[in-house]
């Protein structure tokens, strides 16, 4: 994968031009050059799918992280159904991301997930629950709907990833958009999976464009790192990372002006903008004050 042979390329090709997904194009044309039925089963889980980009970006970069694998135990990443005890015995349940999250946006009561997260976590759920939780797909409906409109004539290619096809189908299909969730399905073809067009959309919302990504690139991705949150017992941690990191390390907002170099400046706003639009959000669905990245202070605990 990091230094693809012509005999894969040309399998991806052909797979690609079939229809498949990317993924599924490229696990058929991994099988095909290693001529090893077997590798299906590993390299068709999402988690095994991830790892494998996960290592070839580490050998990209000459990285001197040493990964480590480990065995994924209860339900399977794509599962929608919470997990049952049966599935890893009767010690613990073990359910996926995903189905967690699907069961609070199906509305289903915390006390149904309880024995699926920490309880930490569904204490922090049931504290946040009618205020700034639960937000879903559909609570973005406004904003993307608002872009859509305001840039159709001119399309979309200019965002990352999508296509002149895609583009050309948002164009078409702009006048059917009644939530967010529906569009993505309205748009969905064995072109375009739901992933892909979930990503797509999202790049449109929040301005993320082509032009703006190869600049990142150029500057080797990261150009800053900001702290969210620290343990008080940690700050000697925190202290030697700021001396000895190579990008700048952002404690407040208000300094990032001086701090940043230009180009790295105008990269914490777009990150500044994503979180402000989910604030938006939160803020329209609960009434709630909308909630300033400026205004954020570091959570220490």
């Amino acid at each position: 994968l990091l230094e693809e042979p012509p005999a894969y390329q040309t399998v991806l090709k052909e797979k690609l031009k079939a229809g498949l997904s990317y993924p599924t194009a490229s696990a058929a044309a991994l099988i095909s050059y290693f001529d090893d039925p077997a590798l299906n089963e590993t390299i068709s889980q999402p988690n095994n799918i991830l790892g494998i980009y996960y290592m070839k970006a580490l050998m990209k970069r000459k990285s001197t992280i040493k990964p480590y694998t480990l065995l994924r135990c209860g339900s399977h990443y794509h599962e929608e159904m919470l997990g049952s005890k049966s599935d890893v015995g009767e010690a613990e349940i073990l359910s996926s991301a995903r189905s967690i999250r699907h069961s609070i946006a199906s509305d289903l009561p915390l006390s149904e997930i309880a024995d699926h997260i920490p309880a930490q976590v569904l204490q922090l759920l049931v504290q946040h629950q009618g205020q700034s939780f639960p937000i879903t797909t559909d609570d973005f409906t406004a904003v993307l709907g608002y872009r859509l409109l305001n840039e159709m004539n001119k399309g979309f290619t200019d965002y990352i990833d999508v296509s002149e096809n895609l583009s050309d189908r948002i164009v078409k299909e702009v006048g059917h958009y009644r939530s967010l969730s529906d569009f993505i399905d309205l748009l969905k073809t064995k072109d375009f999976t739901h992933a892909r067009i979930s990503r797509c959309l999202m790049h449109i919302m929040l301005g993320m464009q082509n032009e703006t990504l190869a600049d990142y690139i150029r500057s080797d991705y990261i150009a800053y790192a900001r702290p969210l949150g620290f343990r008080n017992d940690s700050v000697t941690l925190l202290s030697a990372a700021k001396e000895h990191t190579s990008i700048p390390l952002l404690g407040k907002l208000a300094d990032a002006k001086n701090i940043l170099s230009p180009k790295a400046y105008a990269m914490l706003q777009e990150d500044i903008y994503a979180s402000h639009v989910y604030q938006l959000a939160v803020a329209q669905k609960f009434h709630t004050t909308f909630s300033h990245e400026y205004q954020r202070r570091i959570i220490k605990i």
